[in-house]
């Protein structure tokens, strides 16, 4: 017995030994990647209604539009797009598909004249069940026709049930997105406007392909147009999206043929109350989230399409502690939420709700407030805008630094790299004349937050040993690099190369005929030497290559040299080369020798200085060469059957002491047990 457990405890621990040596299990750097291959200024945006100035949406990648279902849809059941002389929807897409804005029409609420209902209660008729999927047929249609006219397909005129007084329009190519509802997890309208997870399984079926075309083929986004994606409403609690994810997915498994979730998005709105982002729960439920969609439905994105806090002080749930506070804040969210994995964000609001004064909760949260005289930015317009502007074509590449006391993280543009550094606490904290390691570059600025300012602050950085001295505070800063000095010093290089061959020209012209005549022909005299020894050369390196590629065809074998394990010391002897580099080195064959392709001049040891270079010289620097070539072979062959005997030992012998130790752990139980 005692003889069973010795046995158990050492292979154990050689089992534990292997995994460590063998397993790599990440670093503290990984990072979500987002399903959508966006730069940073594509992911960040603002909800908003039409009536918004559009200099305000401008300073997003992304606006989410209120649109109320009844404002496009007749009580005969029909659509029509056109009806307000004073809202363009046409334009207004347009406008904003033309300056690179991706698009959320949420398409909320029903209405009293087509349902027979309250219009924030489902949309399906009265008296119809709430858990088919043909009971939102008419909500379903209603998806078709805008996928049909905003989206990327021209769709036949008879398919469309538009009114007869509305423009046939279809495949303008403005919208990819379509949200077919707003927090329908709301609880303050009653159970009539809150749906379980299986009414809303049930209308995200209907609404994304017409529950896989059963309705019929005039039913839902993706039937109108297969390039455009269902985004589910916004749930209006994060903490218990992964229950109604889950749920959802059971209803799909049962009620759908593909067993898929019938939807492209998930999304869900996120409230930090009267906390910063990284000390609410914000990062926690969407980690959960995120790990849910990657377990199971792993094509999906992820989005928050409201977010935000008010900068009354006085509002009831969820104050900012200033205007600049609020502005940092929104940009932490954003830089946070791009680091963890999320697709898109979209701050609530673009204009406040009411005046400034308001203390209704969400009322303040707005990025601007509108006054008699039109509208005011405040701080956190100038904000977003300043981070839109500054990383645009930038991704997140590395975590340099997140921690209780500071947050590096580093974007990437081609050669050009920015530094995002920012306190995460909520008291004012400064750490002054931070030194931030850039590495090679020649260029680095700072820009800085600031009110008033669309771009904000920007100045020149000074550069000591590799680095620059910041100062961080809560408020994020940008530090932007360029001009690698390594590229630069190959420029000034090449530039003098090319004074000294002008120079070299300009003497030349400067010579008498007769003296040209004779530079002309030791010229080609000296070409044809360079080109006989760079035949020869090359003839070398034809050999050096065949030598490598058959060594490498046939697996180390013995074609060229025979590699053998020493079982002493495990290194490599290779029969058919040891004899020859012996001998060369016998001959005082210098390993220094090389032979220079371009101007065939030799660097040789001192002693061989003084001598003229003659063909037994180029002779012995051929068969130097030839050394050279074994050498190589010598030490690739070494490498080579390092790294097979590596891979093997990997695989193989970690697995199989991990069986022993499952095995003897089996036997070490039942020898116990049938002790006792």
């Amino acid at each position: 017995m005692k003889r069973i457990k010795e046995i158990f405890i050492f292979l154990f621990i050689i089992g534990l030994l292997t995994i460590s040596n063998n397993f790599s299990f990440g670093n503290t750097n990984d990072f979500n990647v987002s399903k959508s291959d966006l730069t940073i200024d594509q992911k960040i945006g603002m909800n908003g209604h039409i009536d918004v100035p559009r200099d305000i949406l401008y300073a997003g990648g992304v606006v989410r539009e209120y649109h109320n279902f009844g404002w496009s849809i007749t009580p005969n059941k029909q659509m029509y797009f056109e009806r307000f002389s004073w809202w363009d929807f046409d334009g207004y897409y347009e406008d904003l598909h033309k300056h690179g804005i991706t698009i959320l029409p949420c398409i909320q609420m029903g209405e009293q004249a087509v349902f027979n209902r309250n219009r924030n209660e489902k949309p399906v008729m009265k008296g119809d069940s709430t858990t088919d999927p043909m009971s939102y047929k008419i909500h379903a249609n209603y998806l078709y026709n805008y996928a049909a006219r905003y989206g990327h397909t021209v769709v036949p005129i008879e398919k469309l049930n538009l009114d007869p007084n509305d423009s046939y329009k279809t495949g303008l190519g403005y919208i990819t997105y379509y949200e077919d509802w707003n927090e329908p997890d709301k609880t303050w309208q009653g159970p009539d406007a809150q749906f379980n997870s299986t009414e809303l399984a049930a209308m995200l079926s209907a609404d994304y392909d017409g529950h896989e075309g059963k309705l019929g083929d005039v039913y839902g986004v993706k039937q109108a147009d297969k390039n455009s994606k269902l985004v589910m409403g916004g749930m209006a609690g994060g903490s218990t999206m992964v229950k109604w994810l889950t749920e959802m997915q059971e209803w799909a498994n049962i009620n759908r043929t593909d067993k898929k979730l019938p939807l492209d998005v998930i999304n869900y709105h996120q409230y930090a109350g009267v906390h910063s982002p990284e000390n609410s729960t914000f990062v926690e439920d969407a980690k959960k989230i995120i790990d849910w969609r990657n377990t199971n439905a792993s094509d999906k994105e992820i989005w928050i399409t409201e977010f935000g806090w008010d900068t009354n002080l006085g509002s009831t749930k969820h104050a900012a502690p200033s205007e600049d506070a609020q502005r940092d804040w929104i940009i932490r969210e954003y830089l946070i939420g791009d680091r963890i994995g999320l697709d898109r964000m979209t701050v609530y609001d673009a204009l406040n709700d009411g005046p400034s004064s308001n203390t209704t909760q969400y009322s303040t949260s707005g990025l601007a407030t509108k006054v008699s005289e039109g509208t005011v930015k405040k701080s956190s317009w100038y904000g977003v805008n300043t981070l839109k502007n500054t990383l645009k074509g930038y991704k997140l590449s590395e975590v340099i630094k997140e921690d209780n006391e500071m947050y590096i993280y580093k974007y990437v543009k081609g050669n050009d790299i920015c530094y995002v550094l920012w306190s995460p606490t909520e008291s004012n904290k400064v750490i002054n004349n931070y030194i931030l390691n850039i590495g090679n570059f020649k260029n680095a600025s700072l820009t800085e937050l600031k009110n008033k300012e669309d771009l904000g602050i920007t100045s020149n950085l000074t550069i000591n040993n590799n680095a620059v001295s910041v100062n961080v505070s809560e408020s994020p800063i940008f530090v932007k690099v360029s001009g690698i000095i390594e590229d630069t010093k190959n420029e000034e290089n090449t530039d003098d190369e090319k004074d000294n061959q002008k120079e070299i020209i300009d003497n030349n012209d400067k010579e008498e005929n007769d003296n040209k005549e004779e530079i002309i022909n030791k010229n080609e005299e000296e070409n044809n030497n360079i080109t006989i020894d760079n035949k020869k050369n090359d003839e070398i390196n034809n050999k050096e290559n065949i030598i490598i590629n058959n060594e490498a065809k046939t697996n180390n074998k013995v074609i060229i040299i025979n590699n053998i394990l020493d079982e002493n010391n495990n290194n490599i002897v290779i029969n058919s080369t040891e004899d020859n580099i012996k001998s060369s080195r016998e001959n005082g064959i210098s390993s220094k020798t090389t032979t220079s392709y371009d101007d065939n001049d030799y660097d040789v040891d001192e002693e061989d200085e003084d001598k003229e270079v003659t063909n037994s010289k180029t002779n012995e620097n051929s068969n130097n060469n030839t050394d050279k070539v074994k050498e190589r072979i010598i030490e690739e062959s070494k490498k080579d059957i390092k790294e097979e005997s590596n891979s093997k030992h990997y695989g193989f012998e970690g697995y199989l002491l991990l069986l022993i130790v499952l095995v003897l752990a089996i036997i070490f139980s039942k020898s116990v047990l049938s002790n006792r």
